[in-house]
């Protein structure tokens, strides 16, 4: 007897629909694994993490297993490999860690404190400085991403911006609203009058009206403007640069971390890591059982 087509395409789908389903299921376990990995060894932001696993090429970088055979040099390139894709996709020189150890302990690799160090200042810093131009590039898309929000949130047309002219004129009810604008419906004016309420730009009043909040319309105090601070010496900002491999510091910043008690040990152990210019300073006894991050202070 001749199948008929209808039933071999219900068919069809719904063996389609299994298969995506256990695909994407495998794919829910594997993501929240590597997702619990890397956030227990920091505060790593999600959509970072999100969206590099999105890249396919990490994830088979990331999944694929060791041989035991595998030599040192194909371990490293692979590390390298995962470094590059991570920087270039805004992660810091503290997620780039975090990252790492995570996948190290997927593996199974437990890395002594000595060859974690030459991993610092070897496969570490030569992604971190290969990838200098992707980063760039992602910095100034984020910055352009920040700027057209700032111009979207600060549009004149815009249903909120437009509430908020009303607003300046007094006290005003939804259905005041609703008739001075024309175009939008009384549910959509609502709801934002609503969430500007919860953000505290709106006031609501008892007798159901809206009207801004005082510290809107309050008149800013302008005071007196600080003189500007001396430029950084040439040695200043040769530190600034060594900090903001892990911590991003400005030079406001960093003139405060001067003051403060951890900068020394800080820069010390900055220096220990990434300065190769700087001979490594003495070690002392009781400090040869010490790792360097453990005399971070803060």
């Amino acid at each position: 007897m001749a199948r008929s087509q209808p039933d071999f395409n219900r068919l069809r789908t719904r063996v389609r629909q299994k298969d995506n389903r256990e695909l994407y299921e495998k794919a829910s376990v594997e993501y929240a694994d590597y997702f619990g990995r890397i956030r227990s060894f920091g505060p790593v932001h999600t959509k970072k993490i999100y969206r590099l696993w999105l890249n396919r090429r990490f994830q088979r970088l990331w999944l694929d297993p060791i041989p035991a055979f595998t030599s040192e040099s194909a371990r490293e390139e692979r590390e390298f490999r995962i470094l590059v894709l991570a920087f270039g996709k805004g992660f810091t020189h503290k997620d780039g860690e975090c990252l790492i150890k995570a996948w190290w302990q997927y593996h199974g690799i437990v890395p002594d404190q000595m060859p974690y160090m030459v991993f610092r200042q070897t496969i570490f810093m030569k992604a971190w400085l290969f990838t200098e131009p992707a980063r760039s590039r992602y910095e100034e898309r984020q910055r352009a991403k920040r700027e057209a929000a700032e111009r979207k949130r600060s549009d004149p047309s815009k249903t909120a911006n437009r509430i908020k002219g009303i607003l300046s004129n007094g006290p005003v009810s939804v259905d005041g609203v609703t008739e001075q604008l024309g175009d939008v419906n009384r549910a959509a004016i609502k709801k934002q009058l609503q969430r500007m309420h919860q953000r505290g730009e709106a006031e609501k009043m008892s007798s159901g009206q809206y009207r801004l909040n005082p510290t809107e319309t309050r008149n800013p105090v302008i005071l007196d403007a600080k003189p500007a601070p001396d430029p950084l010496s040439e040695e200043e900002n040769r530190l600034l640069r060594l900090i903001q491999i892990e911590y991003p510091v400005d030079a406001a910043k960093f003139r405060d971390w001067q003051a403060k008690d951890f900068f020394r040990d800080l820069i010390d152990r900055l220096k220990l890591y990434y300065d190769s210019s700087e001979p490594s300073p003495p070690v002392a006894e009781s400090q040869l059982g010490e790792s360097p991050k453990a005399r971070l202070p803060f």
